[in-house]
């Protein structure tokens, strides 16, 4: 059985709008994952910790 995991992806839209005064910047595009917010398909390799029950989105632990 697959876990929920704490660690969530976030696009760089959905990060803007929470932290405007910090806006998303990267060096490198990540891997493809679903944004936890808004579900939009994102390489922004930016990620936040959540409880995964709170979110729309949630991303399974990846198998060992």
């Amino acid at each position: 059985m697959k876990r929920l995991s704490f660690t969530q992806p976030v696009c760089d839209d959905c990060w803007d709008a929470e932290h405007p005064e910090n806006p998303a910047r990267r060096l490198d595009a990540g891997e493809a994952e679903c944004c936890c917010q808004c579900g939009a398909l994102t390489r922004s390799g930016i990620y936040i910790r959540v409880d995964p029950l709170t979110v729309p989105y949630a991303s399974h632990l990846k198998d060992a």
